[in-house]
């Protein structure tokens, strides 16, 4: 079973730029974002999802994917990247890499005669050709030198590339991609060519449009010697693909403010538009399929929508799709929570807060009309909250005493104007005592954020703030950067006086401190080298820092860290292959784990051991029952006694006690949990035990 269940967004969260459907199946592939690869056998209502393909780094974007028969496919990523499965892509391998990368439009195309013979464009200024299955590629120099957008074959000789040109000039071949020439089209002077189409060896569609002015569908009745305008368009950002799903009937996509399609009836003679706003300018369709009863596209922020024709409106197949981030929470209870969610929707941040009642499942908008930053809201419990904010008349905190319905400014720092580099951080230790620090400054409270008074001043600019923890009436945690050199700031009298430790450690950004009690607590160090991340751990309250050891050697950036326990811990952040990480002793070591998530991830939540919630990219969010891992591992237990086995360590349901020898004494057994609660007793008096002991402790 899945160790992870995907609550928002489904079926995934990345941007999706191809989708085809694969010769002889049923079944259809896209790809797109976060190194995904999808496939759908029930015409795209469901979807199994690859991740990595080819070990490739959680932040590939494959461009294009395209399969000859059910076992072999390609795909191509913008990092210029081409792989290749020969089992229907249960693996797939990289069988051409270049060190150059795309550096214009997200663009990438391929043709695929059979399984040994495919053409991939859109690496640059290459024309890529194998004819042995991927062995060897024959690497072409763009003889037009523009951006190549689409190919596409009339027969199995005649082929096209067109793409951004400077003189409404296509490429051509005649002999299966061998040489390339000029094919002009001299009467339009077209900038951009987007896709190319022949529904036979004869007729063909060409889309373009000129850069700022008219859109273009142009028609050509004789294998392109002629080309005539079929449809124009002034309102159109740009035309995308071009399909037919039979001699009559196709369609194109677009990009505009309010039409996603136009589609004919009659062949291509004329054109009109959809007018379904399903897909519009801020969640484009990327690519689409047009077969005989639907269309299935795919987009921005993984939406995937389908139509029956031109007559019906669109309908979603994917849900709660999104581009906004949950980036910082307090959870008061196994239900309720607060999160500072931010918006991107039209290309401007508008941060917002949510609030939960149902354990993160859905979350309900609460409008305050302040911009706010992670690390700017703290709920003491359920009804009281603080949020600390600015704007023209300065820093100033708003407080709520019933769960967030209402909200009133109590207090003005009378600071206005911060670095745009510069957070802000506001704890609570409980509804009355609160810590609040931004622009080198510290502050604290003890009436509930009537009154404050300075704790601290840093008067150097290149110091920074990165966290606040406010553990006890007494401890104080602050972390921060002295560029380049992180540090933590610790008072043990309620900020009377501080403390500054430097981390030895150069080039690093301090991320969060994290304290399980007065003596155990971790730090999250973000350093600028091949590793990345460090996680440090203190066992004498901070006067002390060593740093654990990461089972790991893929760079990663902590972004948080939570522990449910005192042995149990975890660490989520972004990183190339590995995200999340799980100790299992009390964080000395750390070992990476599978959550199916390429995305970055924010923030971690466990309610207890097992049952836990992460927060991601694009609106992630993702729940465990399981403790975030698959079935069981096999741990060795410790024992001072050589000659028995305890497995599996940790265990759930069941553990078995493994004898290498009989054991002839009085044996009595006590199984406790990480809380140090008892779960079973035994006792076995006199006893021979021959064989292993299974024990259940569910």
């Amino acid at each position: 079973d899945e160790a992870w269940e995907r609550i928002i967004p489904t079926p995934q969260e990345h941007d999706l730029y191809c989708i085809r459907q694969i010769p002889g199946t049923d079944k259809i592939v896209a790809a797109g974002g976060g190194s995904t690869i999808m496939y759908s056998d029930d015409y795209g209502e469901s979807w199994d999802i690859t991740l990595n393909a080819a070990n490739l780094h959680n932040s590939t974007t494959f461009l294009s994917i395209g399969f000859s028969d059910e076992n072999t496919g390609y795909a191509v990523t913008y990092n210029g990247e081409v792989i290749k499965t020969t089992d229907g892509g249960s693996n797939w391998v990289v069988v051409f890499e270049t060190d150059i990368s795309y550096k214009a439009d997200l663009a990438a195309d391929m043709y695929i005669f059979h399984a040994d013979t495919a053409i991939i464009i859109g690496i640059e200024n290459l024309i890529l050709k194998t004819t042995d299955g991927g062995t060897h590629w024959d690497t072409t120099n763009n003889p037009g030198g523009f951006f190549q957008y689409s190919i596409h074959f009339a027969d199995k000789n005649t082929g096209y590339i067109v793409g951004q040109t400077s003189n409404s000039s296509i490429l051509k071949t005649i002999d299966k991609g061998e040489n390339w020439v000029w094919d002009s089209i001299p009467y339009l002077d077209i900038v951009t060519y987007t896709d190319i189409y022949f529904i036979n060896d004869t007729t063909g569609f060409l889309v373009g449009k000129i850069y700022g002015s008219t859109a273009y569908i142009l028609k050509t009745y004789n294998s392109g010697n002629d080309w005539n305008i079929v449809f124009t368009s002034t309102s159109v950002d740009q035309f995308g693909e071009i399909k037919f799903k039979d001699k009559m009937h196709g369609s194109v996509r677009t990009f505009t403010w309010w039409n996603s399609f136009v589609y004919t009836e009659d062949g291509g003679e004329s054109w009109i538009y959809d007018d379904d706003s399903f897909w519009y300018n801020y969640s484009p369709c990327y690519s689409f399929i047009y077969e005989p009863e639907y269309l299935l596209g795919v987009g921005r922020f993984g939406r995937i929508g389908k139509s029956y024709s031109m007559e019906e409106s669109w309908h979603e197949i994917s849900h709660d799709w999104d581009a906004d981030n949950f980036i910082d929470a307090d959870f008061i209870s196994s239900q309720t929570a607060y999160a500072l969610h931010q918006s991107k929707y039209g290309g401007v941040l508008a941060n917002d807060l949510r609030k939960t009642t149902d354990g993160g499942h859905s979350w309900d908008k609460i409008s305050l009309g302040y911009f706010l930053v992670p690390g700017s809201i703290s709920f003491p419990d359920e009804k009281v909250g603080y949020v600390l904010h600015e704007d023209i008349d300065g820093v100033l905190l708003s407080k709520t005493t019933d769960g967030a319905d209402s909200w009133s400014i109590i207090y003005n720092f009378g600071e206005y104007d911060l670095d745009y580099r510069q957070a802000i951080f506001l704890t609570f230790l409980d509804s009355l005592q609160g810590v609040a620090a931004f622009r080198h400054k510290v502050f604290k409270t003890q009436d509930g954020g009537i009154s404050w008074e300075s704790i601290l001043t840093y008067e150097t600019w290149w110091e920074k703030f990165t966290s606040v923890l406010f553990l006890s009436t007494d401890s104080i945690f602050i972390t921060g950067d002295e560029e380049p050199i992180p540090f933590v700031i610790k008072s043990n009298d309620g900020g009377e006086t501080f403390e500054t430790d430097y981390i030895d450690l150069e080039h690093g950004n301090s991320k969060k401190v994290y304290f399980l009690d007065h003596s155990v607590g971790f730090l999250l160090i973000n350093h600028i080298d091949s590793k990345g991340g460090r996680i440090y751990k203190t066992i004498d309250g901070g006067d002390n820092w060593y740093e654990t050891i990461v089972f790991d050697t893929n760079y990663i950036e902590y972004h948080d860290i939570f522990f449910p326990s005192d042995e149990i811990g975890y660490a989520v952040g972004e990183g190339n292959t590995t995200n999340a990480f799980k100790t299992l002793d009390g964080g000395e070591t750390w070992q990476p784990f599978d959550i199916s998530c390429t995305s970055g991830l924010k923030f971690i939540h466990f309610f207890d051991d097992w049952h836990g919630l992460v927060f991601g990219d694009n609106g992630v969010i993702l729940e465990t029952f399981s403790g975030g891992v698959v079935g069981l591992e096999e741990n060795p237990f410790v024992t001072n006694i050589s000659n028995i086995s305890v497995f599996p360590n940790p265990a759930r349901d069941k553990i078995t006690i493994q004898l290498e020898e009989p054991i002839i004494n009085d044996i009595y057994l006590e199984l406790f949990n990480l809380q140090g609660k008892c779960l079973t007793r035994k006792y076995y008096p006199n006893t021979s035990l021959k064989q292993n002991i299974s024990l259940d402790i569910s």
